[in-house]
Order: C-alpha cells, then structure tokens, then sequence
C-alpha cells in the first residue's frame, strides 16, 4: 500500500497523524493541568488559614508579654496589679484558643503541640 499512495498523500497522512497526536497530548495536559490547579488552590486556602491563625496567636502571645510586664512593674511598684493579672488570664486563655484552632489545621497540628509545650513553661 505504501508504494501505491502518492508522495502528497502521504505527507498529508503523516501532518494529519501528528495534528491527532498533539490534540490527544493537549487535551491530556489541560486534564491534568485542571487537576494541579485544584491541589494548589486547596493547598492556598490551607496556608491561607494557617498563617492568619498563626498570626493571631503571635498577636496574643504579645498580649501575654506586655501584661506580664505590667504585672511585675506594678508588684515591684507595691501597687494593686489584679487589672494586669485578668488581663493576662485574658490573654493566655485566648492564646489557648487559638492553638486550639491551630489543631484543626491540617499543616499546624505538628507545631501546635510544641507551642503549647512552651506557652505552658
């Protein structure tokens, strides 16, 4: 068959065999470029949720320092510092919560449970 086929049909054979080729390879990439696409928007939305819970709990841990600090000026001043005192249990209580929320993170389970060790000491 192959000596009876003219030269410009088989050069159409052959741009037609290529052209089917590269659809099927285009229509595998774009399956497989739809599926990245959702791992990396969940994975977004993961390490989106992870740094704002992070950075809550930084922001009471500094909550926690500064009462702290206001507690021992005020004792050290012999001054009454139970404001100072609610004030921390305030804050450390909503450090705790946020660590808490940490645990419901996929990514921050593993860090949680060291950063409740230290807020504990």
């Amino acid at each position: 068959m192959r000596r009876t086929l003219k030269i410009k049909t088989r050069l159409l054979l052959t741009v037609g065999f290529v052209a089917v080729m590269l659809a099927a390879s285009s229509g595998v990439a774009l399956w497989r470029l739809s599926a990245v696409e959702q791992s990396v928007e969940q994975v977004v939305r993961g390490d989106g949720r992870l740094a704002g819970v992070m950075a809550q709990f930084v922001l009471h841990v500094g909550d926690l320092a500064q009462h702290e600090r206001g507690y021992l000026s005020a004792v050290a001043r012999t001054r009454p510092a139970e404001n100072e005192l609610q004030l921390w249990k305030g804050a450390y209580a909503s450090a705790a919560q946020r660590l808490t929320e940490l645990d419901a993170v996929a990514d921050g389970r593993s860090s949680s449970q060291s950063l409740r060790t230290a807020l504990r000491a």
